[in-house]
């Protein structure tokens, strides 16, 4: 027992590989540790032993406080012109993005509803004589429409 209260002495409380969620010793650790797979969790808690979830206190003298709230006041000044500079160059690369989706649309002619009805018109006029002149297949559906006619 008093094996395991050194190893569990040395264990580091800010090391969270050693401990569990509830601040215990893992088991695994401490039977790896003391090369004895028969300890239990019962003879951990025995030693009382748990991870103090205290954070050390950091001595803050004035000296320092006002080094941190230079170097925050300057990583936040830091942090602004870098967004101000993203902002920049995604404005650049939307305009950029827009020019070039004006060029694309101006290369094209704009249509109408009645452009469209009119070129899907002539599509299917084509079809249909290609079909008729016998250079075309039909369809399936339009083969099996006209075998329903057919047959009696």
């Amino acid at each position: 027992m008093s094996d395991l209260k050194e190893i569990l002495a040395a264990f580091d409380d800010q090391n969270p590989t050693l401990w569990t969620d509830d601040g215990e010793p893992r088991l695994s650790v401490v039977q790896k540790a003391m090369r004895d797979d028969t300890v239990t969790r019962a003879d951990i808690a025995l030693t009382g032993r748990v991870r103090s979830m205290v954070s050390p206190e950091i001595p803050l003298t004035p000296e320092a406080a006002a080094i941190a709230a230079d170097e925050a006041e300057a990583a936040v000044i830091a942090a602004r012109e870098k967004v101000a500079a993203t902002k920049i160059v995604l404005r650049i690369k939307r305009k950029a993005l827009a020019d070039a989706i004006m060029i694309f649309n101006g290369l094209s002619p704009k249509r109408d509803v009645a452009d469209l009805v009119r070129e899907n018109s002539a599509r299917e006029i084509e079809r249909k004589m290609a079909i008729i002149n016998g250079t075309a297949e039909p369809e399936a559906s339009e083969y099996v429409a006209r075998q329903a006619i057919s047959t009696p």
